[in-house]
């Protein structure tokens, strides 16, 4: 239980610290408005603070609202007896839950009238449009890839058994062998570090200037897949199943899952996995709590899954030719792209709102969200 109401309550903390650190902002930028702004400014400003951030309490409240305060008391036997006699009843736990974090937001509230931000509360998806920006052709067929710290991009290239390295606006920089192995996809894992899933294994490299360097090899059970990682931990994708592997291999956690294609996996800012099950795409906590589940009927065979930093969540259909957007509760969702061919990946760009869409044939595509 404790392991349990841990993974809440950092999920919870992390939650709230984005929303504080948006604070923090919404003070300098409601300050510089009331300084250089006219007064109709202001009074915009202050009207889209009240709606925003109630919405964004709300939200707080309702994915919060699972978290708990937990106190651990001993209750001891009252005859010393008892502890040299029969070590077995020593002690017995009682548990006292009481919720804490929500009616904790309330008083938050209080200050609506006194911050703003613009991008305070997530972005409505049902509003999202996409702009297709450039494409690139890489030789062979792209199962992978991940944007690197400095926005650069890491493709694999399954056929030409190579990792290809292109900048932001696609231009070819470098490739790296991989030995007359198939790379099939990669995550990043640090700032230098970036991870490549293979028929036998999964291997780490070092990014260098204009070099991936091999440094080490993890063993995977059967062939690995789709890849992703948390800060402590691997996410591999296998035919059948998923496994949460830690940073040196050994297997931590497993889930089952059906399908045609093999598993396309992701990770939220939150630590939440995700992973295809069939045409659904479900997400569980690290403990293998299931959370929701999302799947619209018009996306088939699920060959890509990427989080935004709102939590929402972009799907690839390899036989629909479309990629879907859910909202992070799952409650909405819409049609994102209807004219791509064979999808295989979609990634996301960390400090920008870019994504990357690799292709089985078509090469890879470059879009902005707006």
């Amino acid at each position: 239980m404790h392991k349990g109401e841990g993974i809440k309550l950092t999920e919870a903390k992390e939650r709230i610290e984005v929303f504080q650190q948006n604070v923090k902002k919404g003070k300098k930028l409601l300050k510089t408005v009331q300084e250089q702004g006219s007064p109709k400014q202001v009074f915009i400003t202050t009207e889209k603070l009240k709606m925003q951030l109630k919405q964004h309490i709300d939200s707080l409240q309702t994915e919060l609202n699972n978290a708990s305060f937990i106190d651990y008391n001993l209750r001891t036997d009252d005859v010393i007896e008892t502890i040299r006699n029969n070590l077995t009843s020593v002690v017995e736990v009682d548990i006292n839950q009481t919720l804490g974090l929500c009616s904790s937001l309330k008083e938050i509230s209080s200050i609506a009238n006194c911050f703003f931000i613009e991008d305070i509360e997530p972005i409505d998806v049902m509003k999202l449009e996409v702009h297709k920006e450039h494409s690139v052709k890489p030789n062979g067929e792209i199962t992978g890839g991940t944007y690197l710290p400095d926005g650069r991009l890491v493709f694999c290239c399954f056929t030409n058994k190579k990792l290809k390295v292109y900048d932001k606006d696609g231009n070819f920089l470098f490739d790296t062998s991989c030995k007359k192995r198939c790379p099939r996809d990669t995550c990043l894992i640090s700032s230098s570090e970036i991870l490549v899933s293979f028929h036998d294994g999964i291997n780490k490299y070092e990014i260098q200037q204009n070099e991936l360097k091999e440094k080490q090899k993890i063993s995977s059970k059967c062939e690995a897949w789709g890849l992703a990682a948390t800060k402590d931990n691997i996410i591999v994708g296998y035919e059948k199943e998923v496994d949460v592997l830690s940073m040196d291999g050994q297997v931590v956690q497993n889930f089952s899952r059906s399908g045609d294609h093999v598993s396309c996996v992701a990770v939220s800012l939150t630590g939440n996995i995700y992973y295809s099950d069939g045409n659904d795409v479900v997400c569980k906590t690290l403990d293998g709590r299931e959370v929701r589940r999302f799947t619209n009927p018009t996306v088939q065979d699920l060959t890509g899954i990427a989080i935004d930093k709102y939590g929402n969540v972009y799907v690839c259909g390899f036989d629909s030719n479309n990629i879907c957007v859910f909202s992070a509760d799952g409650s909405r969702g819409k049609m994102l792209i209807t004219d791509i061919i064979s999808p295989l990946n979609i990634g996301f760009n960390s400090t920008e709102t870019r994504v990357c869409v690799c292709t089985k044939s078509d090469g890879c595509h470059f879009y902005s969200l707006k």
